[in-house]
């Protein structure tokens, strides 16, 4: 069984299981269940956007191999952080695949800020199909029906490439970033170090 690493800024208080690298909660500091008289100094009232810890978020999956539920290791950190306005900090998560080789999942927050930042890292994704998602939903609270329309960015950087891929989602958003990479071993020599990127912007007032 891993162990739940939390990171803390001035707008969330965010889980991830080392199960997956999972995002298995995302506490609002600023909303409460309650929309009237939310008591914001209960961390059980603030409003948590996993609908589905079980699921979670950030999930993913390579060439059909699911990672949602091997064993990651926290490289950097450690498992209580909290971050200041101005600050950015990101937390490395890293397991073996089936084949053999060694896949990174690395979350960056920035303080004062509900952007959440997922990469994919491995020197060995070329020419693999790589499927990221929010399979969890958003746990809905008056605040966040307001909230219309929601954007996700997902790109893919191979050095020199940057592929530039945004989806539309509605206010539940279940559904998958995909990009299929070509087959290219390396430019000008160099072997290649995929770095597939995942932002998620949440809804603000």
């Amino acid at each position: 069984m891993g162990d739940t690493i939390w990171i803390e800024n001035e707008k969330i208080l965010c889980g991830i299981s080392e199960n997956g690298a999972r995002i298995i909660s995302l506490k609002m500091k600023e909303y409460g269940y309650d929309r009237i008289k939310p008591n914001l100094s209960d961390i059980k009232e603030q409003v948590d956007l996993v609908g589905c810890t079980s699921v979670g978020g950030g999930n993913l999956a390579v060439d059909g191999e699911d990672f949602d539920k091997k064993l990651f290791k926290l490289r950097t950190a450690d498992k209580k952080n909290k971050i200041k306005n101005g600050e950015t900090m990101s937390l490395s998560f890293e397991c073996k695949s089936a084949r053999g080789y060694v896949l990174e999942k690395r979350y960056t927050f920035k303080g004062n800020s509900y952007r959440i930042g997922l990469q994919i890292l491995s020197g060995s994704l070329d020419g693999k199909s790589i499927s990221v998602g929010w399979k969890c939903g958003i746990t809905e609270s008056e605040f966040f029906k307001a909230s219309a329309t929601q954007y996700s960015n997902a790109y893919v950087n191979e050095q020199r490439k940057i592929h530039i891929l945004m989806e539309k989602t509605s206010n539940t958003c279940n559904k998958k970033n995909r990009k299929k990479m070509k087959k290219q071993d390396s430019i000008n020599g160099q072997p290649l170090r995929r770095n597939i990127s995942w932002w998620r912007s949440l809804p603000t007032a």
